[in-house]
């Protein structure tokens, strides 16, 4: 398959990833374009493995929908295919997820920042998230030992983000009940 022009420009589209090598590398599309990340180093999937478990127990005792942990293929839009760390998707709307990735966008999606990935995922991916109406973005910082969320606003839009450090606990939207101790998100 050819990947389609738009303004002169070569955008790369879901069928064109699909064809991408499974090599090891996080292969994402964002705005058509190719990125390519190394696979994650292990502090890094032990904090996603933390979110999730946390987010998971949540979501099972109240019956809330599905959580998922990369690698998972989100599908946006044909020319922005991402594999965020942790997804979350309501009940009412598991639709969405089919027997190969998700389409549309999740209820809300967490990025555990890594040195390879950290201006995309503060950047483009914050960008798409919120154009595609992702309702809520977490940001997990493992150097900072910080958790900020971003949930869209009333006209489709995130605000400043809420940072949490140290003991405080952190809430945020789609869960009104959940506190998250950072202790149990970023203790080895």
């Amino acid at each position: 398959m050819k990947p389609a022009v738009i303004h002169g420009r070569t955008v790369l589209t879901y069928e064109d990833y699909r064809e991408f090598p499974d090599d090891g590398y996080r292969h994402q599309l964002i705005g058509g374009r190719h990125h390519v990340t190394p696979a994650p180093v292990p502090h890094h999937q032990t904090v996603v493995l933390h979110i999730g478990a946390i987010l998971m127990t949540h979501v099972r005792r109240y019956d809330l929908g599905r959580v998922y942990v990369s690698p998972i293929d989100v599908v946006l839009t044909r020319a922005d295919v991402v594999q965020p760390d942790v997804v979350f998707v309501a009940k009412e709307r598991l639709g969405i997820v089919g027997p190969s990735f998700i389409e549309g966008a999740p209820d809300l999606v967490v990025e555990v920042l890594s040195r390879s990935t950290r201006q995309i995922d503060l950047g483009l991916k914050r960008s798409v998230y919120e154009r595609e109406g992702v309702r809520a973005y977490w940001v997990a910082d493992p150097v900072d030992r910080s958790l900020t969320g971003f949930a869209l606003d009333a006209e489709g839009r995130y605000g400043p983000g809420r940072t949490v450090r140290g003991d405080r606990p952190f809430s945020g939207r789609p869960f009104p009940r959940l506190r998250i101790r950072l202790a149990e998100v970023f203790e080895p």
